[in-house]
C-alpha cells in the first residue's frame, strides 16, 4: 500500500515559492509557571489516594472469606490415585542395621525366616560371580560367621534362594540354560528334585509345604504352578500366552497367593488365591500391575515393568489403592510394613500407623535386596569396594 497523501491539506508557501515550515509556539512547562511545583505534589498525592480507594473497596472485597492461611487446592483434569496417609519420619533407623560378614566376594539371594538367614555367594576360576556355595547365619546367635550349608550345585549354580520354616528352596540351573527347582528340609538335610525347568530360573515363593513360582514354558507361554513339597505334585492354575503378565512375578504369604493378568476393560487385576479353600479371587486394581506382593492380607504393586517413573500402590485389606511413592525401583511387603528403595535411599512405610522412617543413614546409598518376615535386606552402593556389602536391619 502506497503513502496517503490528502490533496485538500493546506500548503504555506513564502513569495518565493518555497514551502514554509508552519511553526507553533510552544507554551511553558508547568513547573515553570508561578505554582507549579505544588500543584505537582497536588496530583501526586491524588493519583496515591486514588489507588488506595481501589485497592480497599474493589480488590480486597473480592479475596475476604476465601482465604483460610491453607494453600489453594489444585483440581485435576483427571481423578488421580489417592496418595496414602503417611508423614516421612527425620529420624533414621541407622542404629538398626548390621554387615553381613562373608568370606566371598559376591553374594546373592538372602532371605530371612524363622530368625535365620540364607544366602549364597562364591566366584569362578576367574573372579567372576559364581553361586556356588550356600549359607546359613543365625540372626539371634553369637557367631557372626555363617555356616556353610553341605549343598553343591548339580548343574552349575544357585539361583533364586527362599526359606521358611521348614524349607529351603532354590534354583539349580545355568545361567544361559535350563535346570531343576530343588528343596532341602532343613530338620533332615534332605533334597528333592521338585520340578525341572527348560530356561530362565523361576522366581520361587514358598509358604508353608507349598511352593509357587511362574515358569517359561514355550517360546511364548509362561505358567504359573503350585507344588505340594510333601507329595511332589505341581498344577498349573494359570496360563499366559504371548501375555505380558507371564513375566510378572507371583507372591504367597500366610495361606496366600496372588498374581497379575488382564482385566476385560484392558486393564489390570489382581488374582488371589486361598491355598487352604482353593477359592479364586479378583481385585480390579484400576492401574496396571506389575509383581504384586502380599503378607496375606495387604497387597503392594507397581503400575510399570520396573521403569523409570514407577509409582508403589498399596491396598490395605482389598481396600481402594494408595500411592505410596514415585520413582521406585525395588519394593517388599511384611506383616507390618512396605519397604522400598527409590534415589539411593532404603523406606520403610508402617501400614496400621502410616508413616515411614529411613532405614539407611544420609551418607549411604542402598539397593533393596529383599524383604522377608520383619527384616529389610540391602547391598551398600554408595562406596567403593571389591566385595559386596549386605547389610540388613530387623524392624518387627
Amino acid at each position: 500500500m502506497g503513502t496517503y497523501y490528502d490533496k485538500k491539506r493546506p500548503r504555506y508557501r513564502s513569495g518565493s515559492g518555497r514551502r514554509v515550515r508552519r511553526m507553533r509556539r510552544r507554551g511553558r512547562p508547568i513547573s515553570g509557571r508561578r505554582g507549579g511545583p505544588l500543584l505537582i505534589v497536588f496530583l501526586v498525592l491524588l493519583f496515591v489516594a486514588a489507588l488506595a480507594a481501589a485497592v480497599v473497596f474493589l480488590i480486597v472485597p473480592m479475596f475476604q472469606g476465601t482465604y483460610d492461611g491453607t494453600a489453594p487446592e489444585v483440581v485435576a483434569a483427571e481423578p488421580l490415585p489417592t496418595e496414602a496417609p503417611h508423614t516421612v519420619q527425620v529420624v533414621e533407623l541407622g542404629a538398626l542395621q548390621k554387615e553381613v560378614a562373608l568370606s566371598d566376594r559376591y553374594v546373592n539371594s538372602p532371605w530371612v525366616a524363622d530368625g535365620a538367614m540364607v544366602l549364597v555367594g562364591g566366584t569362578d576360576d576367574y573372579g567372576n560371580p559364581a553361586m556356588r556355595s550356600m549359607y546359613l547365619l543365625d540372626l539371634g546367635g553369637e557367631e557372626s560367621e555363617p555356616t556353610r550349608l553341605s549343598l553343591s550345585p548339580e548343574n552349575d549354580e544357585f539361583f533364586h534362594v527362599r526359606m521358611n520354616e521348614r524349607w529351603i528352596v532354590y534354583c539349580d540351573g545355568n545361567s544361559d540354560e535350563g535346570g531343576t527347582v530343588m528343596a532341602y528340609e532343613r530338620a533332615t538335610g534332605e533334597t528333592l528334585r521338585v520340578k525341572d525347568y527348560y530356561a530362565g530360573a523361576p522366581e520361587l515363593a514358598p509358604d508353608g509345604d507349598t511352593l509357587c513360582f511362574m515358569e517359561r514354558t514355550g517360546t511364548y507361554m509362561d505358567k504359573l504352578y503350585v507344588c505340594d513339597l510333601n507329595t511332589l505334585e505341581c498344577v498349573a492354575v494359570a496360563t499366559f500366552e504371548e501375555s505380558v503378565y507371564g513375566q510378572s512375578e507371583p507372591s504367597a504369604a500366610n495361606g496366600q497367593l496372588i498374581w497379575a493378568d488382564g482385566g476385560t476393560d484392558g486393564g489390570s487385576v489382581i488374582c488371589s488365591l486361598d491355598l487352604e479353600t482353593g477359592e479364586l479371587g479378583s481385585f480390579d486394581a484400576g492401574t496396571y500391575v506389575h509383581d504384586p506382593v502380599t503378607n496375606g492380607t495387604d497387597w503392594a504393586w507397581i503400575d510399570s515393568n520396573h521403569e523409570a517413573g514407577a509409582k508403589l500402590y498399596l491396598s490395605v485389606a482389598g481396600s481402594e489403592p494408595q500411592v505410596l511413592a514415585e520413582n521406585v525401583l525395588n519394593y517388599g511387603i511384611s506383616e507390618e510394613f512396605v519397604a522400598y528403595d527409590k534415589d539411593g535411599a532404603i523406606y520403610v512405610y508402617f501400614i496400621e500407623d502410616g508413616y515411614e522412617q529411613i532405614i539407611t543413614p544420609a551418607a549411604e546409598r542402598g539397593w533393596l535386596a529383599c524383604v522377608a518376615n520383619g527384616t529389610v535386606l540391602w547391598y551398600e552402593t554408595g562406596v567403593s569396594s571389591s566385595r559386596d556389602l549386605l547389610k540388613y536391619a530387623v524392624i518387627d
